[in-house]
């Protein structure tokens, strides 16, 4: 299994209905991202992060710039963390970064 660093964002842009949806995870087969810390924008609104389709954080709920959650956790193949925000002013930008390990040929 080879590791690198694993340090990447994906972004979007609040709808006219105040939310925005960003999903971020591995592109590769046999990719594996060991996520350490999960960063977002933001800004005062209502985030919540999912993973599985369970909610992994809904307390990154806060005025300042960014919301860090230090809260280690894996996805693997096509298992994508989803993030949502809502409360939102129309057309600003949210950014959602990973930091940890990328692995690649696990099993």
């Amino acid at each position: 299994m080879t590791d690198t660093p694993l340090n990447t964002s994906a972004s979007g842009t609040i709808a006219a209905n105040g939310s925005a949806t960003v999903n971020i995870g591995p592109q590769l087969p046999r990719e594996q991202w060991d996520v350490a810390t999960t960063t977002v924008t933001a800004l005062g609104m209502t985030v919540t992060v999912s993973q599985f389709g369970n909610i992994v954080d809904s307390t990154m709920q806060d005025p300042r710039p960014t919301a860090t959650d230090n809260t280690p956790f894996q996805l693997k193949g096509a298992n994508q963390l989803v993030v949502k925000w809502s409360n939102g002013t129309p057309g600003q930008a949210v950014t959602v970064t990973v930091t940890g390990t990328r692995r690649f040929g696990g099993g």
